[in-house]
């Protein structure tokens, strides 16, 4: 750390480490430059201007393990809007720059990596580009210009100061950034951060009211007078917003230079379309948004409108609810660019291809972080798996892409605190969930539950009942020797009798089990069990058959019967057996096996066929509605 004094007016200077080359004057807002031990003035710069970040200098964190603390900060514009680049410097000497842009916070750092020459490459949004041995894609390609400065610089910048860049972004949180504005490019890599896992401390919001920083600390909402009608406006954002277009007539101000002056006009009868008046306060994610402003825009092809609600939290950053005809989605946008290396996806949720449109701006009200005007026109393109939807949007130079979940229209009177009822939802949107969705979920875990109960209890109830052999014998077919009825079987001299066997009580199940010497043949057994006891009958009978070739098969050379509700008794069992296909054979063997107190599956199966009814009559009514939802959407 160096203290100085500045060569312009005298006032004292610091330059935080070594990697300070240049630091701005408080007083004056001179750029003093460092060289060993001598200073001079490079230029002048613009005195910051008031944004409603939270960050300060002095303020600390944590990235990746390391400490940093911010010792300056450039404040950057380009025709979008405003954005503030911090220099962090860590605990071991190095340093680099925390950006905050649009309620996005990236860390990057200087990298040994050779950045690609200005003009080598195209740089087209979209564009795959390998550095630092990353796959990168171009997100945007501008020119921003240094508007003001304060605290300890790795360079010298006078205000004007043209940076020539491109903004690249990943498939996960790795970004990076080409720097232009020397001969030799620069190349800075790192990622994007979420607020909390920074570990900020230091924020403008915890300083004492005396602290030197906390004189802009909590950004005072600013007040302005619309210099077309002289109505009362309240700018919410601070410097991050570049545009304000008046709820009372309708006009566009230029919040980029004071005093500021209009630059849109539009046909104005207020804007009844917006859910809530603006400023108003809302609660999502678990956290209080403002709502700046509301955007009427409209699908060209279709002519149909909705609107567009912009909302802001100075940790979470920007948010869009968006309301269509009563359907309402909560819009996040993104850093990363999905993977759409097989099926597109973000965050975990694989979308598809809906329709691409040209999409248009119709009507605004209120503070926006870029200078929309009237007309405006992006390339849309949108994906949806419902409850989300997945949308890009291509206007210039740049590529934006924001992840949205569609939400129930009582759940955002909610948040705002709205008297009545939410508007009726007209038609369906390609990611409106089906109401039965609610349900599902629980249902299939309750479902889940049930049925690995109930195979236990079969598991249990087959080991706890052993099943008795009665009875077990092999017989013989005869089979015609020659003849019209060459190998088939002869129904006379063939019939066997097997018992008495013993049935001890009941009522219980039998099984009859067949095992014949079947190959490309068929027998077929006519059965009758007969009750001494009871003097009583049941005839029923049973096929099998054998057939297969180099390629194929067909049929078992063993069956099953399952003879349920048999009484206590003695029974005998007469076969009657008859067949096909035999050939050259002159006999046919089979066995046939009987056991008693077989369990049986019919009472599991009912069971099972009961607790899945609920689950079908769900899951029969979200294909109805899915399939009411293409149709109405394609």
């Amino acid at each position: 750390m160096q203290r100085a004094s500045c060569p312009s007016c005298g006032s004292p200077i610091l330059f935080a480490n070594k990697a300070s080359l240049a630091a701005v004057c408080s007083h004056c807002q001179s750029v003093v430059a460092r060289a060993g031990m001598n200073l001079s003035v490079y230029g002048t710069i613009g005195e910051i201007q008031e944004d409603a970040t939270l960050l300060c200098i002095g303020t600390e964190g944590r990235w990746e393990g390391r400490r940093f603390e911010i010792i300056g900060r450039l404040q950057n514009m380009i025709d979008e809007g405003t954005w503030n680049e911090w220099h962090i410097a860590f605990d071991n000497g190095s340093f680099g720059w925390l950006a905050e842009a649009q309620g996005f916070f990236s860390v990057q750092l200087a990298s040994d990596a050779p950045a690609p020459a200005r003009y080598s490459l195209s740089f087209e949004p979209g564009q795959e580009i390998e550095l630092a041995y990353r796959t990168y894609v171009v997100k945007q390609s501008a020119t921003a210009r240094c508007i003001a400065g304060e605290g300890s610089l790795p360079f010298a910048v006078g205000e004007g100061y043209e940076l020539p860049f491109v903004d690249l972004v990943s498939r996960s949180t790795h970004c990076a950034t080409i720097d232009f504005s020397d001969e030799q490019a620069r190349l800075y890599c790192g990622e994007y951060v979420d607020f909390e896992a920074l570990e900020l401390k230091g924020l403008r919001e915890e300083l004492p009211a005396d602290h030197p920083m906390a004189r802009v600390g909590d950004a005072a909402v600013e007040k302005i007078a619309c210099p077309s009608c002289g109505g009362g406006l309240e700018r919410q954002t601070g410097k991050q917003s570049s545009a304000i277009y008046c709820q009372y007539c309708g006009s566009g101000i230029d919040l980029t230079k004071a005093p500021y002056t209009l630059f849109a006009k539009q046909s104005w009868h207020g804007l009844a379309e917006s859910i809530a008046p603006l400023g108003s306060k809302a609660t999502f994610e678990g956290a209080e948004f403002t709502l700046l402003a509301a955007v009427v825009r409209e699908a060209v092809r279709w002519h149909v409108s909705w609107t567009e609600h912009l909302l802001y939290n100075p940790r979470l950053g920007y948010r869009w609810l968006i309301n269509a005809d009563g359907h309402f989605t909560w819009f996040t946008p993104l850093y990363e660019w999905p993977d759409d290396s097989q099926k597109v996806s973000a965050r975990g949720h694989a979308v598809s291809y809906v329709e691409s449109n040209e999409v248009a701006v119709r009507k605004v009200a209120g503070e926006l972080y870029w200078r929309v005007q009237i007309g405006d026109v992006v390339h849309a393109v949108d994906y949806a798996n419902a409850p989300y939807t997945l949308s890009q949007e291509t206007s210039g130079n740049e590529v934006s892409w924001s992840l949205g979940e569609y939400m129930d229209g009582k759940q955002v009177w909610k948040a705002f605190g709205l008297e009545g009822s939410p508007p009726m939802r007209i038609g369906m949107l390609p990611h409106q969930p089906a109401p039965s969705d609610k349900y599902l979920k629980p249902m299939a875990i309750r479902w889940a539950a049930a049925v690995a109960i109930l195979v236990i209890a079969s598991i249990a109830y087959h080991a706890s009942n052993k099943s008795v052999i009665v009875s077990t014998s092999e017989h013989k077919m005869q089979v015609a020797r020659s003849g019209a009825q060459a190998g088939d079987a002869l129904l006379d001299g063939n019939t066997v009798w097997i018992g008495p066997f013993k049935v001890p009580s009941g009522p219980t199940a039998l099984e009859i089990r067949i095992d014949a010497t079947v190959s490309n043949s068929w027998m077929y057994l006519r059965m009758g069990l007969y009750n001494e006891t009871k003097a009583e009958s049941m005839d029923f009978g049973q096929e099998i058959s054998r057939y297969s070739g180099p390629d194929w098969s067909e049929g078992s050379p063993t069956e099953k019967v399952i003879v349920p509700k048999i009484e206590a008794g003695t029974y005998y069992l007469r076969i009657e057996p008859t067949g096909g296909d035999f050939k050259a054979r002159q006999e046919a063997k089979y066995t046939v096996t009987i056991r008693r107190d077989v369990p049986l599956m019919r009472w599991p199966m009912l069971a099972f066929v009961i607790i899945t009814l609920p689950m079908a009559f769900v899951a029969i009514s979200k294909m109805r509605f899915e399939t009411r939802r293409r149709e109405e959407t394609s």
